[in-house]
């Protein structure tokens, strides 16, 4: 039993002996040292968050963030410097473009604001009234003249033509325009006129006003005879109707465009196979007034109607009228009123005369 006194037990130990406590406990005097060094690191950093013109005081958790180390505050520091925003830049072409659709947007703008209000172009299509003497086959002979108000559509184009139209009839000229020693606009027209069948040319001074809202209106004075004049109104030209009297029958004979032609003068007659055609002469005239030689062009639309060797070509000019032809086919020659056409060029016109004289 003497042998149990020298284990050394809890109880008999002496204090040098005991075991020492976990290594992971800190003393008392080393928590209150580590306490002391927080709330110094966290004192420093309340002031240096004042001086950087912060006003909220530090969290509980801001105070732990204090106690980093000198090295971890300077790395922290150094990585904060190191990340900076990169100021986004707006591309040059972007504004480039903008610069362009506003300068393009101008320049439309300006364009459109000058044809709507200060366009001092004759170009266009015009209409004019004027009253016109011709003769009534159905009066007696003391009353064989009367004066109609006749609808003129006058057609200006940029290429110098110029083309006047009373129904479905239409004759084609030329103008020309120019500035007179006053500066004023001066148009010098040459159009035959279909109805009247006199030439009106001359030159005329040229006076514009109103605009597209308010309606454009022209007028035209006479250099040689001031007291002359004609006033004209921006329009659209529209076709009458013409009706059909009898149903129309196709005969494929006659479908295409057939023409006679030689020095004087040149026909064409065109035959469609919805039953439309177009009838057109060009020759060289004397104007009776300045006996000056003169192009006369002369087209006419309507439609037609195919009988036993004629047709009735149906037009419009003060009213509903009809033009009749005699026809008949020999090989590809097609003979109106005796005169050889050919099928778009097929024969010339001196070949054709050879074939019908063999």
């Amino acid at each position: 039993m003497d042998e149990n006194k020298d284990l050394k037990t809890p109880e008999n130990l002496t204090e040098t002996e005991k075991p020492a406590e976990d290594t992971q406990e800190i003393t008392q005097p080393e928590a209150e040292e580590a306490q002391t060094a927080v709330e110094a690191e966290a004192a420093d950093a309340v002031a240096d968050s004042e001086q950087d013109g912060e006003n909220n005081a530090p969290t509980e958790q801001d105070g732990e963030t204090a106690a980093l180390t000198e090295q971890d505050g300077e790395t922290a520091a150094d990585e904060a410097e190191a990340v900076q925003p990169v100021s986004k830049k707006k591309p040059i072409l972007q504004t480039t473009i903008i610069i362009s659709i506003v300068i393009v947007a101008i320049a439309v703008l300006t364009t459109l604001a000058v044809r709507l209000f200060f366009n001092n172009d004759i170009t266009g299509t015009w209409h004019l009234v004027r009253q016109v003497q011709v003769m009534d086959d159905a009066a007696t002979s003391d009353e064989a003249v009367k004066t109609l108000d006749v609808d003129y559509y006058f057609d200006f184009k940029n290429d110098g033509s110029v083309s006047s139209t009373i129904g479905t009839v239409s004759s084609t000229g030329t103008y020309s325009t120019s500035k007179d020693e006053n500066g004023n606009s001066v148009v010098s027209i040459n159009n035959y006129d279909v109805l009247t069948q006199y030439f009106l040319e001359g030159d005329y001074t040229v006076e514009l006003s109103g605009n597209v809202f308010t309606g454009k209106k022209m007028t035209f004075t006479s250099v040689s005879s001031p007291e002359l004049s004609y006033e004209f109104e921006s329009s659209s030209y529209k076709a009458p109707k013409i009706e059909r009297e009898e149903e129309f029958t196709l005969n494929d004979d006659l479908v295409g465009k057939w023409s006679y032609s030689t020095g004087e003068f040149n026909l064409v007659y065109q035959f469609n196979k919805d039953g439309t055609a177009k009838y057109i002469e060009q020759a060289m005239s004397i104007n009776p007034y300045t006996y000056s030689y003169v192009n006369i062009d002369i087209s006419m639309s309507g439609i037609y109607t195919v009988n036993d060797g004629s047709v009735t070509i149906s037009y419009y000019l003060l009213e509903q009228s009809n033009k009749d032809i005699t026809f008949r086919l020999d090989g590809d020659t097609l003979y109106i009123n005796d005169y050889p056409f050919t099928k778009d060029g097929a024969a010339t016109v001196d070949q054709a005369q050879t074939a019908a004289a063999q």
